[in-house]
């Protein structure tokens, strides 16, 4: 069996069990803190520029009642995106975070699977967010274009 990222599964071996299932977890969790007030877009591209298009994990986007089925969704349509990270989270960091800024995309939720912590990057400029926070599995958090929405991080992390 072959996992999205050519990732060999047999019996569970390496990490790809424990990603399929993560992204499973944040899916659901997101699907139920947002899907009245915005669309959740799971490993589908976003038009940025200078780039052909991102592929977050997870994009929550501006509602729209066509799903956006007329046009693909753009860096201003996102509202926040949610990347779930193994041992690349450092990685994660320097390269998503920055490319995110750098797009506009308000903010930027990055998921350490291997340390169930999370790390919250907002208030972009033209390379970084200003803003970070980490989160632990007794927080909660809300985007800051979705104040009302809150998310308990333990949501989304596997136990």
């Amino acid at each position: 069996m072959m996992a999205a990222n050519n990732t060999n599964l047999h019996d569970g071996e390496g990490d790809a069990c424990r990603r399929i299932a993560a992204m499973a977890r944040v899916n659901r969790a997101l699907i139920k803190a947002f899907a009245d007030v915005a669309v959740v877009w799971c490993r589908n591209p976003i038009v940025v520029p200078q780039h052909c298009g991102v592929v977050p994990d997870f994009a929550v986007l501006k509602f729209r009642d066509d799903g956006y089925a007329s046009r693909p969704p753009v860096a201003e349509d996102v509202l926040l995106t949610v990347d779930v990270e193994g041992m690349a989270i450092a990685l994660a960091r320097i390269w998503k975070a920055r490319l995110y800024a750098g797009s506009g995309i308000p903010e930027c939720w990055l998921i350490d699977m291997i340390e169930r912590r999370m790390s919250v990057h907002c208030s972009p400029d033209q390379k970084t967010y200003r803003l970070t926070r980490d989160l632990g599995p007794f927080d909660c958090v809300a985007p800051r274009f979705l104040a009302g929405c809150n998310v308990r991080v333990a949501d989304l992390l596997l136990p």
